[in-house]
């Protein structure tokens, strides 16, 4: 199955992820009823395939996120609400047209309209593993990019 490079279907899967966690976390996770935590994981699944034709750092940022979910069986937590909301305003940058002005006279194209304490949180969040692995040349040739290789 082939992603286009979409980065609205990017965020898209990350505001559906944050929203079925929300409700997993108010009741409709493990237990509950509905149970939500096959929607985070499947939405979660979605975003990255969705990052990884568009870059691969923020789909290892985001990988580290679903493993780091996927170790505690999808039941999220206030720290991966923070993080789904820094990977939703952060891929702002992949917007075609979505930057500001280049400075007069200047030859660097202009740098995408994202607030440095956005840039600064998505700094801030790891990944795995690293972008040159073997694993991640892999993933980006196709591969699964499993934990269990």
């Amino acid at each position: 199955m082939g992603f286009i490079r979409c980065p609205r279907c990017l965020q898209k899967h990350l505001a559906l992820c944050k929203s079925f966690c929300r409700e997993a976390m108010d009741g409709h996770g493990e237990g509950g009823v509905p149970d939500h935590r096959i929607d985070i994981e499947g939405e979660l699944s979605n975003a990255e395939m969705h990052a990884s034709v568009i870059d691969a750092v923020f789909t290892l940022k985001v990988r580290r996120l679903r493993r780091d979910m996927q170790a505690r069986k999808f039941s999220p937590e206030e720290g991966d609400l923070a993080a789904l909301d820094t990977l939703y305003l952060y891929a702002d940058v992949f917007h075609a047209g979505n930057a500001a002005p280049a400075a007069e006279g200047s030859q660097e194209p202009p740098e995408p309209a994202v607030p440095d304490s956005v840039r600064e949180a998505y700094a801030a969040l790891p990944q795995v593993p690293d972008p040159a692995s073997d694993v991640s040349k892999a993933f980006r040739a196709g591969g699964c990019g499993c934990s269990r290789r």
